[in-house]
Formats: C-alpha cells, structure tokens, sequence
C-alpha cells in the first residue's frame, strides 16, 4: 500500500501520531506538494510501483497470476497500470493477466467477484487485487501549483492465495530445474511457456479492440498448444533416473506446466499477512425518509449478522474501519444497526481508538478505499489481534460488509519475514 509518500506501516505511524478522529494524517499544508503536474506524476508512478513491487517482488515468477484491476473513471483502461507498475517495479521476469477491470465506484465488489472466480475455478492458486487512484489519474485534473490534492495517491496491492490448491495440485510435483536459465532452452517446461505468453502478449496487442493488457481468456485460448505439446510427467533437462521422476500431474489452463522448486521456495517466501473473508452485499435502495431509514438500518444489521457468520466460530471483530467519502448521511443505516440492541458483537463509531473513518482519518481515497480499508485492517490485526471489519458506505444504495482476521500466533512465528512481515526485503527501502 501508498498514500501518498506512506507505504505500508508508515500510514499507521502517521494515524497514531495524529491520534485524531477528526483530522486527516496526511499534510494540509499545500507546500509540501510537488508544483507541477509532470513532478506529481512522476511521483505517482514511483508510488505505484512501490505498492506493487511491496506486494509481488519476491513472489513466484514466471507464472501468469491473473489481476484485478479497480481504477478511476479515465481515458485509459485500469489495467494498462499493470504493465506500468511491473516495468516501474523492476519485476521483469513476473507474469500477468487481466481477470477483470473495473472503473469508478463499487470497486469493493471485485472482492466478491474474486471469491466467485475461485468457486468457479478449482485449481486456480492465486490471484493478485490492485487498486489505484488519484487527482492526477483523473481527467482534467492535472494542472501546476502547490495544492492538497483532493484524492492522494492511493494504490493497494493484494495477493490472496490458496495454500490448500498449492498443496494439492502443486507441490507434490515440482521439478529440480535451475533458476538461472536460458531464456531460449526448450528442453524446460517453464521456458516453453516463457516463450508461449509472450508469443500471446504479442498477438493480443495487434488486436484491434484490446483493452489494455492481455486478458485471461485470450492467454487460456493460446496456452492450449502448449498444454498439447508437453508431456506432463516428462523429464527436464539433464536425464533423470526414471524412480525419481514424480508423476501424476495434471496441467490445468491456470497451471499449465510443472512449477520448479525455486517457485515453490518463493511462494513459500511470501509471509502469511491474515484471512480474507467473503464479502457480504447490504442492498440500501430503500426510499428516502424515517422509514427508509428504519429499512435501511434493518438491512445493514441483518448484514452484519451474516458477516459474522463468515469469521471462525466464537471470534468478532475487534475494529471498525469504514468509509462514506465525506457524505455524513450514510453513516445513519451503519450508527443505527450498531446502536440496536439485538446486533450481536456491536462496535461503537465513535470510539476513535477502535473506529477509523477513512475518509477523516487519511483522505478520500476514491476507487482505492475498500482496498485502503483492508490494508490497514490487516496490519492492524496482524499487529494487535483479533478480526477487523471494513464497511464501504461510498454508494447510497448499496454496501458491503469484509472481515479480515489475523493468523494464529504459531503462523505468525512461522512467517519468513520478522519482525514485521509487511516490509518486503526484495523491495526498495522506503
């Protein structure tokens, strides 16, 4: 995560010493932001490849992971940004696809599409979630001078994997195959699919309707060659003693080819941050008035209730964090639910030391606030203990409830990264 010059902890630091419910934790003072449009984006573009590189440098390269990609309403489609933060991060040797993209508000539902998208796809492992946005990223926005702009750089990056697929479809079958490679040595499965994506990044970008980076379908159509002509137990490189081969692996359209086992180091590399839990949509269209708002704050406990559902049994969130960009009278359906004696598990919003209004507490941070929401909840359970809940209130007839628990301490001591697992030794020092 970036706000602004914050990456990653660095916002809670600046959230704790500001340790005010009321007042943004990043500068109002208009001189401490660059005076030209040029240097502002040259600024966001470090931004974002920080956020991105934070979250995937040091991950498994060489593996097409499908992306997500939630930006602002814009001339360019948001998933052009991933082929920015990629080159912008150094991360040459990873791979991509485009899962979906989304523009403006309700990003937050690319979470549940995310979770339908692994229901429907078995043997999917891993999928990566980036969100941006910014004053400079908007049209007719760019102009010189000194000003608080009125959305920071906000990018999110996340990587939500499923270790029980890993585990069952991976592991037992990676090949001993060196990390340094040629990048034109056919005798390895991992080079014929190097070859393979790019020969498909190639022909997607003479189409004339592409929309911004290769999509998933089209990478899937063109694999299918690939999968044909590799024998998936087959032996790589130097021969191997045939009681050493492993076989039994099934190539899939996600995971065409055997992994090696320095991919598998670094997906086992990457630090266990917490537990993402399926999102519940809250409808609100009720119409306007006391009534309406009765219904509506009926609606949000009974959403809440079923939120709850989706943590571990016997645990509740122990924070709040919550965004209405700035319009006060969408708080009323979430302040009547909590405030209703039958809500199980309530939580006060206004405790300021448990309850974090983004937009007061940072800023609006437009498309990336759900995204933002989830970040902080993250480090802050990871950190402190105990589930958090976000609620994204950025859209007057809908709203959705995504809890975030944290792992068990025995996971914690695992984790490769110590002592906080939120700073990537592969990425730059901020």
């Amino acid at each position: 995560m970036t706000i602004n010059r914050f990456r990653q902890g660095r916002l809670w630091e600046a959230i704790d010493k500001k340790n005010d419910a009321f007042q943004s934790a990043l500068s109002q003072d208009p001189r401490d932001y660059e005076w030209s449009a040029m240097g502002r984006g040259q600024d966001y573009d470090k931004r974002e490849a920080d956020a991105f590189e934070s979250t995937l440098n040091g991950w498994v390269e060489r593996w097409p992971i499908p992306v997500l990609v939630a930006g602002p309403v814009s001339l360019d489609a948001p998933a052009l940004r991933i082929g920015r933060a990629r080159q912008n991060g150094g991360m040459a040797i990873h791979l991509f696809t485009v899962l979906d993209q989304r523009a403006g508000e309700g990003s937050d539902q690319l979470i549940a599409q995310l979770f339908d998208f692994f229901d429907r796809n078995p043997d999917l492992p891993a999928a990566v979630v980036l969100a941006f946005d910014s004053q400079y990223r908007r049209p007719g926005k760019r102009k010189d001078g000194h000003f608080v702009p009125t959305i920071p750089d906000s990018i999110v990056a996340l990587l939500v994997t499923r270790s029980d697929r890993v585990d069952r479809d991976i592991r037992p079958y990676v090949v001993d195959v060196p990390y340094e490679i040629n990048k034109f040595d056919t005798r390895y499965d991992i080079i014929q699919l190097w070859i393979d994506y790019w020969d498909a990044d190639t022909a997607y970008r003479r189409l004339p309707e592409r929309h911004g980076f290769m999509s998933w379908q089209f990478w899937h159509e063109h694999q299918q060659e690939l999968i044909a002509r590799i024998d998936p137990n087959g032996n790589q490189g130097p021969l191997l003693a045939f009681w050493k081969r492993k076989t039994g692996f099934k190539p899939s359209a996600w995971v065409p080819v055997r992994w090696t086992e320095w991919q598998l180091r670094e997906y086992d590399n990457a630090p266990l941050l917490g537990y993402l839990h399926r999102p519940v949509e809250v409808p609100l269209d009720a119409p306007a008035g006391p009534q309406g708002d009765r219904a509506r704050a009926a609606a949000m406990a009974e959403g809440w209730k079923r939120a709850l559902a989706t943590l571990p049994e016997g645990s509740a969130p122990r924070r709040l964090f919550y965004d209405t960009a700035g319009e006060g009278r969408r708080l009323i359906p979430l302040a009547l639910a909590m405030g209703a004696e039958a809500t199980p598990n309530p939580l006060a919003i206004d405790d300021p030391a448990n309850s974090y209004d983004l937009t007061r507490r940072v800023a609006d941070t437009g498309v990336s606030s759900p995204f933002v929401q989830l970040a902080l909840a993250l480090m802050r359970s990871y950190h402190q203990g105990g589930p958090s809940a976000t609620v994204n209130l950025r859209e007057d007839a809908r709203a959705s409830i995504i809890m975030v628990s944290p792992p068990s301490e025995a996971q914690k001591a695992a984790n490769p990264r110590q002592p906080d697992p939120f700073f990537n030794p592969n990425a730059p020092r901020f």
